[in-house]
């Protein structure tokens, strides 16, 4: 399996990742977003708490969109061509908790560094959104790219097996 192939498949299972966390984290995003409009806004100008809420969910929409391609290339493609694709093929659970794991570890470290600064009046909202985020990201662009070395280890070893005198 050459490592294009991967590449190819780990950008393919990374575009359905991100649409997945985006469509499953919305409403947190949401939630997140009337907050910071503020209630007070929507009674005294509607079209203008509207407007926030759009934009709110414009920038989210566009900004997991670019957290998504920076995780693929910075850690999805070098875990991908280092790792040999029978391993990630034989080892699903561990493939798919420890992606899973390291996108939450990779917000969690945000946290923290956020909180050694010590922002007052921000409240963690928007970073169990991106923690939520994050963990749904890793643990669906891992399996779907996870089915698709399946899928092309399995069509080799179909192609050597008809090769085979025999």
């Amino acid at each position: 399996m050459s490592v294009r192939s991967r590449f190819t498949a780990v950008a393919r299972a990374a575009v359905f990742g991100w649409i997945g966390g985006c469509v499953i984290v919305s409403p947190l995003q949401m939630v997140e977003a009337v907050r910071n409009a503020g209630m007070n806004t929507a009674h005294t100008h509607p079209g203008l708490f509207a407007e926030l809420i759009a934009l709110s969910m414009l920038l989210w929409v566009l900004l997991s969109l670019i957290v998504a391609c920076y995780c693929c290339c910075c850690f999805l493609f070098p875990i991908v061509w280092i790792l040999p694709p029978e391993r990630m093929a034989a080892h699903r659970a561990a493939w798919v908790g420890l992606n899973a794991a390291f996108g939450l570890s990779l917000m969690t470290l945000r946290s923290h560094v956020w909180t050694a600064f010590n922002h007052d009046g921000v409240g963690f909202g928007n970073f169990w959104v991106w923690a939520s985020y994050a963990t749904i990201f890793f643990a669906v662009t891992a399996e779907l790219c996870l089915r698709s070395v399946r899928k092309q280890l399995a069509a080799g070893q179909r192609q050597a097996s008809l090769l085979q005198p025999g």
